[in-house]
């Protein structure tokens, strides 16, 4: 026998079933603030209302004008297609729930019956349901539910995931075009210096080159032009990366980005509890929580799956000749070969497993917070001798050098190989600060948000725990 659904299951259906879009509506929002309290950019998706146009107009605006890191993230959170592939997971939970709250549809059974003897034919009709469905109905609503906040929970990470990726190529991209116009005035200069020295063979005065020198000076140049046009196509690539992640097209792609990397912050807030504060913030350990409670509610779920079908209904019988009747029945289907043992094993297997790849993640977690920023510390120092120490020497070399220049005391080869040694001290700082800021990026990811001017305090966190997880 199939289950009936009652009048009161079939209105509590149809209320849910009409509350549905809303709820997902409310899961959306949920994200987009979870998202947004962690980088400080709105997250909104189309949604077929007036606020799509102007969801539109702010991206032309952001368009029109120079791009900012900022500004590039706030158009890839409305943009980016996979991104917002990832908000409709939101909806395929939330059908989910809806329909763990469901009770299979009405089953009507019954037909006439002839007499083998003879005479007016009879009929038989019956209706039934599913006892412990319903009784079930809150257990897998628990089910569906934590699965609704997995979902909700692994958009908000995909969504500071966009993040960090957005702002990495964003900052590889300035670089990349900066480095590009090192690397074209250094084979500039090297050509410079490689006509020079064929001018000076042409011209019967190449005492000062050896063959072997002027050799070595074509090769040079041929090394500064192979650098430069590697240079060139990082650059196209780089940018082609940071367009798809923007998700725009047409004459977008040629958006005009900020011209130099930012600089340093004034301080580096402290570090030493930001393990915690990983492990308290990150969405993806939080939707593996999720995930658990999930399998807890599933193991007990399983655990009742084999006394399912216990069917109560009623059943009616019309006889001509006894005249109608009509009573209760049920059916219960005894577990003697199948009660459930496997299905109980498999969702007790899966709940062990989840909780050890939650431990796994933390344990990672921890070691990313580190690694990042043993790579932010190791990148600000580099940064600070570029800057103070490096560069200033090479700028006063080359002062230094075209002042012997103009008082003969030095040639024309060994200025410009000064000027050289200048633009790779240059590119090494742009390098430098490149790397810094991408280290600093991937530390934010790995605490589930922006670094501030400092971290919180010991006070503000949870106690140490042997559990790598809290």
């Amino acid at each position: 026998m199939k289950p009936v659904r009652t009048l009161a299951s079939i209105m509590v259906a149809t209320c849910l079933a009409g509350c549905a879009a809303t709820r997902s509506t409310k899961s959306h929002r949920e994200a987009s603030r979870l998202a947004a309290e962690r980088i400080h950019v709105p997250v909104a998706w189309d949604r077929g209302t007036p606020d799509d146009a102007r969801v539109d107009e702010r991206v032309e605006q952001l368009l029109a004008h120079e791009l900012t890191v900022d500004g590039a993230v706030e158009i890839a959170m409305v943009r980016n297609p996979r991104l917002l592939a990832t908000f409709e997971e939101i909806g395929i939970a939330q059908a989910d729930l809806v329909q763990a709250g469901l009770i299979d549809n009405l089953h009507v059974g019954g037909g006439p019956r002839f007499p083998i003897s003879g005479g007016a034919p009879g009929w038989e009709g019956d209706a039934a349901i599913n006892l412990l469905q319903v009784v079930l109905v809150p257990l897998r609503r628990k089910v569906a539910k934590a699965g609704l906040r997995d979902a909700t929970l692994a958009v908000a990470q995909g969504v500071l995931e966009l993040d960090q990726a957005v702002r990495s190529a964003f900052y590889e991209t300035i670089a990349s075009e900066r480095l590009l116009e090192f690397r074209r005035g250094i084979a500039e200069l090297t050509e410079a210096l490689t006509d020079l020295a064929g001018r000076q063979v042409d011209a019967g005065s190449d005492g000062t080159l050896t063959e072997l020198e002027r050799a070595d000076r074509v090769a040079i140049e041929a090394g500064a032009r192979m650098s430069w046009q590697q240079a060139e196509m990082d650059a196209i690539e780089r940018r082609e990366h940071l367009v798809r992640l923007l998700g725009v097209w047409g004459e977008d792609v040629d958006v005009e980005l900020q011209e130099t990397l930012p600089g340093l912050p004034e301080r580096e807030p402290d570090l030493a509890d930001l393990e915690r504060v990983a492990i308290r913030r990150r969405f993806d350990l939080q939707s593996e929580r999720a995930r658990v409670d999930a399998l807890v509610h599933a193991v007990k779920l399983a655990r009742r799956v084999s006394f399912v079908d216990v069917q109560v209904g009623v059943i009616g019988e019309a006889d001509p000749n006894d005249g109608p009747s009509l009573g209760p029945f049920f059916e219960l289907e005894l577990p003697i070969f199948d009660w459930g043992q496997a299905e109980v094993a498999r969702a007790e297997a899966s709940l062990r497993s989840v909780e050890r790849r939650l431990q796994g993640m933390a344990i990672d977690a921890r070691s990313e917070v580190r690694l990042a920023r043993a790579r932010m510390v190791t990148a600000r120092r580099l940064v600070e001798f570029e800057r103070d120490r490096v560069i200033p020497i090479r700028k006063r070399m080359v002062d230094l050098g075209q002042e012997r220049y103009d008082a003969m005391l030095l040639g024309v080869y060994e200025l410009v190989e000064l000027k050289i040694d200048e633009y790779e001290a240059e590119a090494h700082f742009v390098e430098h600060l490149r790397d810094y800021w991408l280290a600093r990026t991937e530390l934010e990811l790995a605490i589930a948000g922006r670094l501030a001017a400092s971290a919180p305090t010991g006070a503000d966190l949870p106690l140490a725990s042997e559990d790598p997880t809290t």
